[in-house]
Protein backbone atom coordinates (compact mmCIF):
# COMPACT_ATOMS: atom_id res chain seq x y z
CA UNK A 1 0.00 0.00 0.00
CA UNK A 2 1.29 3.48 -0.86
CA UNK A 3 2.26 5.90 1.85
CA UNK A 4 -0.28 8.71 2.36
CA UNK A 5 1.03 12.18 3.19
CA UNK A 6 -0.86 15.35 4.10
CA UNK A 7 0.62 18.59 2.74
CA UNK A 8 -0.25 21.28 5.28
CA UNK A 9 0.63 24.64 3.77
CA UNK A 10 0.43 28.08 5.29
CA UNK A 11 2.37 31.14 6.32
CA UNK A 12 2.87 29.95 9.92
CA UNK A 13 3.48 33.60 10.80
CA UNK A 14 3.72 32.68 13.69
CA UNK A 15 2.90 28.99 14.21
CA UNK A 16 0.25 28.68 16.95
CA UNK A 17 -1.84 26.18 18.90
CA UNK A 18 -4.42 26.05 16.09
CA UNK A 19 -1.71 24.68 13.79
CA UNK A 20 -0.67 22.06 16.35
CA UNK A 21 -4.29 20.98 16.85
CA UNK A 22 -4.78 20.56 13.10
CA UNK A 23 -1.56 18.52 12.84
CA UNK A 24 -2.70 16.35 15.73
CA UNK A 25 -6.12 15.83 14.12
CA UNK A 26 -4.47 14.85 10.83
CA UNK A 27 -2.21 12.33 12.57
CA UNK A 28 -5.24 10.80 14.31
CA UNK A 29 -7.58 10.90 11.30
CA UNK A 30 -6.56 7.57 9.74
CA UNK A 31 -6.50 9.44 6.42
CA UNK A 32 -2.71 9.91 6.29
CA UNK A 33 0.50 8.32 7.54
CA UNK A 34 2.57 11.52 7.73
CA UNK A 35 2.12 15.28 7.76
CA UNK A 36 4.45 17.61 5.86
CA UNK A 37 4.43 21.22 6.98
CA UNK A 38 4.96 23.34 3.85
CA UNK A 39 5.45 27.05 4.65
CA UNK A 40 4.49 29.35 1.80
CA UNK A 41 7.01 31.46 0.00
CA UNK A 42 6.37 34.93 -1.40
CA UNK A 43 2.69 35.40 -2.19
CA UNK A 44 0.90 37.98 -4.28
CA UNK A 45 -2.20 37.91 -2.08
CA UNK A 46 -0.60 37.99 1.38
CA UNK A 47 2.56 39.66 2.66
CA UNK A 48 4.66 37.95 5.33
CA UNK A 49 5.15 39.89 8.58
CA UNK A 50 8.65 38.60 9.22
CA UNK A 51 11.52 36.95 7.37
CA UNK A 52 11.51 33.37 6.14
CA UNK A 53 14.45 32.66 8.46
CA UNK A 54 12.37 33.54 11.55
CA UNK A 55 9.30 31.62 10.34
CA UNK A 56 11.41 28.51 9.69
CA UNK A 57 13.06 28.75 13.11
CA UNK A 58 9.68 29.03 14.87
CA UNK A 59 8.20 26.11 12.91
CA UNK A 60 11.19 23.95 13.85
CA UNK A 61 10.75 24.93 17.51
CA UNK A 62 7.03 24.12 17.40
CA UNK A 63 7.68 20.73 15.79
CA UNK A 64 10.55 19.74 18.10
CA UNK A 65 8.66 20.73 21.24
CA UNK A 66 5.25 19.35 20.29
CA UNK A 67 5.76 16.54 17.76
CA UNK A 68 9.06 14.92 18.70
CA UNK A 69 9.15 11.32 17.41
CA UNK A 70 5.93 11.83 15.42
CA UNK A 71 5.58 11.59 11.65
CA UNK A 72 5.55 15.35 11.10
CA UNK A 73 8.19 16.89 8.86
CA UNK A 74 9.10 20.34 7.61
CA UNK A 75 9.31 20.68 3.83
CA UNK A 76 10.72 24.01 2.68
CA UNK A 77 10.25 23.47 -1.07
CA UNK A 78 8.10 26.61 -1.51
CA UNK A 79 10.82 28.70 0.15
CA UNK A 80 13.58 27.37 -2.07
CA UNK A 81 14.49 28.47 -5.56
CA UNK A 82 12.77 25.40 -7.03
CA UNK A 83 9.26 26.72 -6.36
CA UNK A 84 9.32 30.41 -5.35
CA UNK A 85 5.85 31.96 -5.19
CA UNK A 86 4.36 28.66 -6.24
CA UNK A 87 0.68 27.81 -6.12
CA UNK A 88 -1.01 24.76 -4.62
CA UNK A 89 -1.19 23.26 -8.10
CA UNK A 90 2.57 23.77 -8.64
CA UNK A 91 3.38 22.27 -5.23
CA UNK A 92 1.27 19.16 -5.74
CA UNK A 93 2.73 18.54 -9.21
CA UNK A 94 6.26 19.01 -7.88
CA UNK A 95 5.93 16.55 -4.97
CA UNK A 96 4.06 13.99 -7.08
CA UNK A 97 6.89 13.97 -9.64
CA UNK A 98 9.52 13.64 -6.90
CA UNK A 99 7.60 10.94 -4.99
CA UNK A 100 5.51 8.99 -7.54
CA UNK A 101 4.62 6.15 -5.15
CA UNK A 102 3.17 8.46 -2.48
CA UNK A 103 -0.49 9.45 -2.32
CA UNK A 104 -0.61 13.14 -1.37
CA UNK A 105 -3.50 14.98 0.26
CA UNK A 106 -3.60 18.77 0.39
CA UNK A 107 -5.09 20.21 3.59
CA UNK A 108 -7.72 22.91 3.03
CA UNK A 109 -9.33 25.03 5.74
CA UNK A 110 -13.11 25.34 5.74
CA UNK A 111 -12.68 29.05 5.00
CA UNK A 112 -11.07 28.27 1.61
CA UNK A 113 -13.47 25.67 0.21
CA UNK A 114 -15.57 28.22 -1.67
CA UNK A 115 -12.48 29.75 -3.28
CA UNK A 116 -10.66 26.68 -4.64
CA UNK A 117 -12.22 27.04 -8.10
CA UNK A 118 -10.54 30.49 -8.36
CA UNK A 119 -7.05 29.11 -7.70
CA UNK A 120 -4.61 28.31 -10.49
CA UNK A 121 -6.02 25.13 -12.06
CA UNK A 122 -8.65 25.11 -9.29
CA UNK A 123 -11.14 23.03 -11.25
CA UNK A 124 -8.43 20.46 -11.92
CA UNK A 125 -7.52 20.38 -8.21
CA UNK A 126 -11.15 19.69 -7.34
CA UNK A 127 -11.50 16.84 -9.82
CA UNK A 128 -8.05 15.22 -9.80
CA UNK A 129 -6.46 15.80 -6.38
CA UNK A 130 -7.00 14.51 -2.86
CA UNK A 131 -8.09 17.30 -0.54
CA UNK A 132 -8.69 17.09 3.21
CA UNK A 133 -11.10 19.61 4.71
CA UNK A 134 -10.24 20.94 8.17
CA UNK A 135 -13.16 22.53 10.03
CA UNK A 136 -12.80 25.90 11.74
CA UNK A 137 -14.40 27.00 14.98
CA UNK A 138 -15.80 30.16 13.42
CA UNK A 139 -17.30 28.48 10.35
CA UNK A 140 -20.09 25.94 10.28
CA UNK A 141 -19.43 22.95 8.06
CA UNK A 142 -22.12 22.28 5.55
CA UNK A 143 -23.89 19.00 6.19
CA UNK A 144 -23.26 18.30 2.52
CA UNK A 145 -19.50 18.19 2.07
CA UNK A 146 -18.50 18.50 -1.62
CA UNK A 147 -17.56 15.11 -3.08
CA UNK A 148 -13.99 16.20 -3.80
CA UNK A 149 -13.21 16.66 -0.09
CA UNK A 150 -12.40 14.18 2.63
CA UNK A 151 -13.45 15.91 5.85
CA UNK A 152 -12.13 15.47 9.34
CA UNK A 153 -15.62 15.55 10.83
CA UNK A 154 -15.46 13.43 13.94
CA UNK A 155 -12.71 15.35 15.71
CA UNK A 156 -14.74 18.14 17.35
CA UNK A 157 -12.17 19.16 19.97
CA UNK A 158 -9.64 20.65 17.60
CA UNK A 159 -11.79 23.37 16.07
CA UNK A 160 -10.28 26.71 16.96
CA UNK A 161 -10.74 30.35 16.11
CA UNK A 162 -7.07 31.08 16.69
CA UNK A 163 -5.25 32.62 13.75
CA UNK A 164 -1.75 33.93 13.15
CA UNK A 165 -3.32 37.35 12.58
CA UNK A 166 -4.87 37.29 16.07
CA UNK A 167 -1.57 36.18 17.64
CA UNK A 168 0.35 38.94 15.82
CA UNK A 169 -2.16 41.58 16.99
CA UNK A 170 -1.87 40.42 20.61
CA UNK A 171 1.93 40.42 20.42
CA UNK A 172 1.97 43.90 18.90
CA UNK A 173 -0.18 45.16 21.79
CA UNK A 174 2.08 43.33 24.29
CA UNK A 175 -0.85 41.13 25.42
CA UNK A 176 -0.63 37.59 26.82
CA UNK A 177 -0.33 34.79 24.23
CA UNK A 178 0.50 31.97 26.65
CA UNK A 179 -1.25 28.81 25.52
CA UNK A 180 -1.78 30.19 22.01
CA UNK A 181 1.80 29.44 20.95
CA UNK A 182 4.38 27.11 22.45
CA UNK A 183 6.72 28.47 25.10
CA UNK A 184 9.66 27.82 22.76
CA UNK A 185 8.11 29.90 19.98
CA UNK A 186 7.21 32.68 22.44
CA UNK A 187 10.77 32.76 23.77
CA UNK A 188 12.10 32.98 20.20
CA UNK A 189 9.72 35.86 19.39
CA UNK A 190 10.76 37.75 22.52
CA UNK A 191 14.48 37.11 22.00
CA UNK A 192 14.30 38.40 18.41
CA UNK A 193 11.86 41.22 19.19
CA UNK A 194 9.38 40.08 16.53
CA UNK A 195 5.86 41.39 15.83
CA UNK A 196 6.38 44.72 17.66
Amino acid sequence: MNKKIALYGGAFDPPHIGHTLVINALLNSNLVDEVWIVPTGARKDKAQSISTKHRMAMIKLMLSSTFKNQKVFLNSVQLEEKLPGSTTFDLINYVKKRHPKVKFFFVVGADLVGHIHKWKEGKLLITKENLILVPRFDLALSKKIPRFLKAIKKVKWFKTGISSTTVRRLLKKNKCVNGLITQEVLSYIQKNNLYR
